[in-house]
C-alpha cells in the first residue's frame, strides 16, 4: 500500500497500520488508518501481537512506539500482546477499547500518556515492567472493571507495595492509580488528580492519616461509592461526625462525597465535581453554612431526585420547594436534579445545572428565565419533552447537546440566540420550529439530529453557522423564511438535499436557486400562506 497524505498511517502490514517515526533510524510507530481513530473504529479486533520489527519494501523497521488513538473505539478487541522494542504508550492509545481484557506489556515501556486506557469497561488487570519511569494522569479513567494494578518488583520510579492493587510514585509516595480492589497503604502522601476517576466498582474507601493532599477529581465518577473514612488522625483531612465524605479540616471545604454523603453543618463551600459522576445519590441537603458551590459538584449525578437548601442559608435556596439550587441574589439556578420544577422567579439557568441528569423526563422554562446557559442539559438522555419559554433570549453552546430521547420541543418566541452545538445529537428530534426572533443559529446547532426531517427556519434569522445541520440524514422539507441569510456552505453536509424541498418566499425564488447551498435542494418552491 503506498502512502496517502491524508491517512494517519504510512504503511500496513498482516493487518497493523504503521507511521514512520524516523527514515533515518528505521523506526515505527503502531497507528490507525483514516484521518481519525473514529474512521475505522473496529479495524482492530481479537487478539493483537504488536512485532518488534516490521519489513516494508525491503526495509526493516524496529517497531518503538503506538500513537494516539492507535486502537481508539475498537470495541471488538480483546487481548493485546505488546513487544519488548515498544518504549512509548502514546495519549489515549486504547481509549473506549470496551472488551479489551488484557493488556500484556513488554519489559522495554518506558512512557505511558494520559487516558491511555480510558473507558476500556471490561479490562480487569494490568501489569508495568521494569522500565516504566513516566505514567500520565487518567490512565485508566472509567475502567469500570479494573481489578488487579501490578508493578514490576524491579521497577526503580514506581511500586504496588503490600499488594495495595495501586501505582505509586515510590520518592514521593504519591499514589497515581488505583481501581476498585485498592487498599490506600498507611505512608501514602499525596493521592493524584483523577486516581480513581470513573472506578464503579468502588464501594469503601479509607484515607489514612499520612495523606496530606488529593487531586482533583480523585474518586469522581465512582458510581457505587458508599462509604468515606478518612483516619482521625489526619491533620488535613476529616470525615467528621461519620459523614461519608473528604473534608478539609481547614477551610471547612467538601472535596468528595459519595451516594451516602450527609453534609455536616460546618461546611463552608462544596469542591468542584465533589458528586461529578455519583449515580447513586438520590437526595441532598444543603446547610446554611455553605457558602459556595463549585462548577459541576452535582454533574451527572444521575438519579438525583431530592435537593433542599437550609432555609438560613444566605447564599442559595430552593424556594418553593423546586428540588434545586439557586443563587439567592441572582435568581439563577446553579444545580437542578430529576425531581426540579423551575420556579417562575429564576432568571437565569447556569453553566451544566443539569448536566448528565439521566432520570430527568420533561421540562418546562417558565417565562422568568432570560438565559440557558452553556451545556445546561447537556447528556440529558432521558429528557423527551421541552418548552422554553418566550422569556428566554439565548440559548448557550451544547445547552440541549446529546439529549437523545428529545422529540417534542418549543423554542420560546423571545429567543435572539441559538448557540453551537446546542441542540446537536438530539436523536429522536423530527420537527423544529425556529422562531423569528431568532438570528443567530451557531456551528452545528442541530448537528447529528439523525430522524430531523422538517425544518422552519424563522423571518429574521441573518447567520447559520457551518455544520447547522450536519448529518440530518432524515431531512426532506425546509422552509425558510428569510429573505436573505448569511450561510456557510456545510450547513447540510451529509443530507441529501437533492431529495429535499426548499420552501421561501415567492419573491426570493430566483435568489435562493441561484446561490449555495440552497440551490441544491432537489426542489425549490414559494411558500404558500
Amino acid at each position: 500500500m503506498l502512502a496517502v497524505a491524508a491517512m494517519a498511517h504510512d504503511f500496513d502490514v498482516d493487518g497493523i497500520y504503521y507511521t514512520v517515526r524516523s527514515e533515518s533510524e528505521l523506526t515505527v510507530a503502531v497507528s490507525f488508518q483514516g484521518e481519525s481513530y473514529r474512521d475505522y473504529p473496529n479495524e482492530y479486533a481479537g487478539t493483537v501481537a504488536i512485532p518488534e520489527t516490521v519489513k516494508y519494501k525491503n526495509k526493516n523497521y524496529s517497531v518503538v512506539a503506538i500513537d494516539n488513538c492507535a486502537f481508539g473505539g475498537c470495541d471488538n478487541l480483546n487481548y493485546v500482546f505488546i513487544a519488548n522494542s515498544i518504549r512509548v504508550i502514546d495519549d489515549a492509545a486504547f481509549v473506549f477499547c470496551r472488551h479489551l481484557q488484557s493488556v500484556t506489556c513488554g519489559n522495554g515501556v518506558e512512557v505511558i500518556g494520559n487516558d491511555v486506557f480510558c473507558g476500556c469497561e471490561q479490562l480487569s488487570s494490568v501489569s508495568f515492567g521494569v522500565s516504566v519511569r513516566s505514567i500520565g494522569t487518567g490512565v485508566f479513567a472509567g475502567c469500570i472493571g479494573l481489578e488487579h494494578l501490578l508493578i514490576s518488583g524491579g521497577n526503580t520510579i514506581y511500586d504496588a507495595r503490600g499488594g495495595c492493587d495501586a501505582i505509586i510514585e515510590t520518592a514521593t509516595n504519591k499514589l497515581i492509580a488505583g481501581c476498585k480492589n485498592t487498599i490506600i497503604p498507611d505512608d501514602i502522601v499525596e493521592i493524584s488528580e483523577a486516581a480513581f476517576f470513573g472506578c464503579n466498582g468502588l464501594t469503601a474507601i479509607n484515607i489514612p492519616a499520612s495523606v496530606t493532599a488529593i487531586g482533583f477529581e480523585a474518586f469522581a465518577k465512582c458510581e457505587s461509592l458508599a462509604s468515606i473514612v478518612v483516619d482521625p488522625k489526619n491533620r488535613i483531612y476529616d470525615s467528621r461526625k461519620n459523614c461519608n465524605a473528604i473534608i478539609e479540616t481547614a477551610s471547612g471545604r467538601l472535596i468528595a462525597g459519595c451516594m451516602n454523603t450527609v453534609i455536616p453543618e460546618n461546611v463552608t463551600s462544596i469542591n468542584a465535581s465533589a458528586f461529578y459522576g455519583s449515580s447513586n445519590l438520590t437526595s441532598i441537603t444543603i446547610p446554611a453554612s455553605v457558602t459556595d458551590i463549585g462548577n459541576d459538584a452535582f454533574g451527572r449525578c444521575a438519579s438525583l431526585q431530592n435537593i433542599t437548601v437550609a432555609s438560613a442559608n444566605a447564599v442559595y435556596d430552593s424556594r418553593n420547594g423546586c428540588n434545586a439550587i439557586i443563587e439567592t441574589s441572582r435568581d439563577r439556578l446553579v444545580v437542578g436534579c430529576a425531581g426540579t420544577v423551575v420556579p417562575n422567579t429564576v432568571s437565569q439557568i447556569g453553566e451544566r445545572a443539569f448536566f448528565g441528569c439521566k432520570k430527568l423526563k420533561s421540562l418546562q422554562i417558565p417565562n422568568s428565565v432570560t438565559e440557558i446557559g452553556e451545556s445546561a442539559f447537556e447528556d440529558c438522555v432521558g429528557l423527551s419533552s421541552v418548552v422554553i419559554g418566550d422569556g428566554v433570549t439565548s440559548i448557550g453552546d451544547v445547552a440541549f447537546g446529546r439529549c437523545e430521547q428529545l422529540s417534542s420541543l418549543r423554542i420560546g418566541e423571545g429567543v435572539v440566540s441559538i448557540g453551537q452545538y446546542a441542540f446537536s445529537a438530539c436523536f429522536a428530534l423530527k420537527n423544529v420550529v425556529i422562531p423569528n426572533q431568532v438570528g443567530f443559529v451557531g456551528l452545528c446547532a442541530f448537528g447529528g439530529c439523525e430522524n430531523l426531517n422538517s425544518v422552519t427556519i424563522g423571518s429574521r434569522v441573518s447567520f447559520i453557522g457551518g455544520g447547522a445541520f450536519d448529518g440530518c440524514v432524515a431531512l426532506t422539507d425546509v422552509s425558510c423564511l428569510a429573505e436573505d441569510v448569511i450561510v456557510e456552505d456545510d450547513i447540510f453536509d451529509d443530507v441529501n438535499v437533492s431529495a429535499a424541498t426548499l420552501h421561501v418566499s415567492a419573491s426570493a425564488v430566483k435568489s435562493y436557486r441561484k446561490s449555495s447551498p440552497w440551490k441544491q435542494f432537489g426542489k425549490i418552491e414559494a411558500l404558500t400562506n
